[in-house]
This record gives C-alpha cells, sequence and structure tokens, in this order.
C-alpha cells in the first residue's frame, strides 16, 4: 500500500503542469481595460452552468482573483469568492460565499465582463455584433437610444429587454426594462452606468424595482413598446 502511495506521489511530481492552472486571455471588457484571464484547467461546465476562476492583473502589480457561478439558460452570474493579491503576494479575503444557498445572482448585461465570459462558454446564445443595437431616438438628455435586439424575452403579456444610452462623450447607461403590455407601464429593476470614460472609470448601478411608470405617447417608451409587441 506505501508503495503505491508513493508511486502515486511519484506521478503527480513528475507531471507537475497536470494540476497547474491555464490562464486564458479575454478579449477587453466594460471598461476598456482588459477582460483578464479565466483558468481552464479549473473550469467545471455542463449545459447547465460553469464554474470559473478569473484573474485580473493591475499595472501596480496588484492581481484580483475571483471565482464565479454562471448560469446558462438563466443568463445570470454570481459571486462565488474574492481574492485580492498586493505586489508582495500578501492575500486579503474580500468575499466567499458560505454555501451554494447563499449565492446572489444577478442578470448579465450586455456588453459586460460577465457577457464577455458567458459568450466564451456559450458563443452562439448572444448576439454580440453592433447590429443587436435599434436605434429608437434622442432622449430628453441628447442621448442616443437603443434596444438590445439580441437578449429580449418577451411573451403575449410581459417583456424583459435591455436598453442603451449612449452620450457623446463616451458615457453610457445600460438599462432593463420590465414591460407590460396590457397596463401599459413599465418598471426599471436595475441600471448600470459608466460614470465616465478612461482608465479610472468605474460602473455605477441602481435600481428602482419598486416604480411603475405609464408610458406616455410620443416618448421613447412608447417606441420601445412598438418595438417589442
Amino acid at each position: 500500500m506505501k508503495k503505491l502511495l508513493w508511486l502515486v506521489l511519484l506521478l503527480c511530481l513528475s507531471t507537475g503542469t497536470a494540476f497547474a492552472a491555464d490562464w486564458q486571455r479575454l478579449e477587453e471588457s466594460e471598461l476598456g481595460d482588459g477582460g483578464g484571464f479565466i483558468d481552464m484547467a479549473s473550469l467545471q461546465k455542463d449545459d447547465e452552468k460553469a464554474v470559473v476562476w478569473q484573474k485580473y492583473i493591475y499595472p501596480d502589480g496588484k492581481i484580483a482573483l475571483q471565482q464565479l457561478v454562471i448560469k446558462h439558460k438563466e443568463r445570470k452570474d454570481a459571486l462565488k469568492a474574492k481574492y485580492v493579491f498586493d505586489a508582495n503576494g500578501k492575500r486579503k479575503t474580500i468575499y466567499e460565499a458560505k454555501s451554494e444557498a447563499a449565492l446572489y445572482f444577478r442578470d448579465i448585461y450586455p456588453e459586460s465582463d460577465g457577457e464577455i465570459l458567458y459568450t466564451h462558454f456559450w458563443p452562439n446564445e448572444i448576439n454580440t455584433f453592433p447590429d443587436r443595437w435599434y436605434y429608437l431616438g434622442i432622449n430628453d438628455r441628447g442621448n442616443s437610444f437603443y434596444v438590445d435586439n439580441s437578449t429580449v424575452q418577451k411573451d403575449s403579456a410581459y417583456a424583459f429587454v435591455w436598453t442603451k444610452s449612449a452620450s457623446p462623450n463616451g458615457t453610457w447607461t445600460i438599462a432593463h426594462y420590465f414591460m407590460r403590455r396590457k397596463e401599459r407601464t413599465y418598471t426599471v429593476p436595475i441600471a448600470y452606468s459608466l460614470v465616465y470614460p478612461g482608465k479610472d472609470g468605474y460602473i455605477d448601478a441602481e435600481g428602482f424595482p419598486n416604480d411603475v411608470e405609464l408610458i406616455l405617447p410620443d416618448s421613447l417608451e412608447e417606441k420601445l413598446y412598438d418595438a417589442i409587441w
């Protein structure tokens, strides 16, 4: 028995790359600073979900390491764990989910890092080309307003759809609309905004899940309503 264990140990040592991480670079992120890397060696994936480690390397030598759970059909993701290492390798725990039930899943929004990961694992599920965005007009702030045709989920009564408001200076807001056909109302449960462009930019999130707004005549929301139904 001891000889068998020694042979197993020797095999592991002689094939050191067998259990090594296999970091694969992703495309540019929503902030334009590179989408980081994913470890293909530890990837767990089936038709239901994927569990993957992601790594970001910053110019100051800091490294962020996080594990994500991505649901296929629901198009949602959740953070399972996150650690930050300083330039000297000292680790700081940012977050660790206590159980699978404690995972908080969020909708994956268009052009996000989450969508980059999602389409990496399931490349034929979402159209990520520029023609995904259908132009609806200019809003009261002078921003161009679009609807994402590739992620519309609807039936005869309700619809969930992502929109994008793009400003001339490069900032944007991507909002999730919940539309009610018969009532002609809408709610915006969550919206993500690029506060300002550039390497120091960041994404802000806000939601209004309890606000029910009427769809007014000649509004962009009415154009959105007509585009859906």
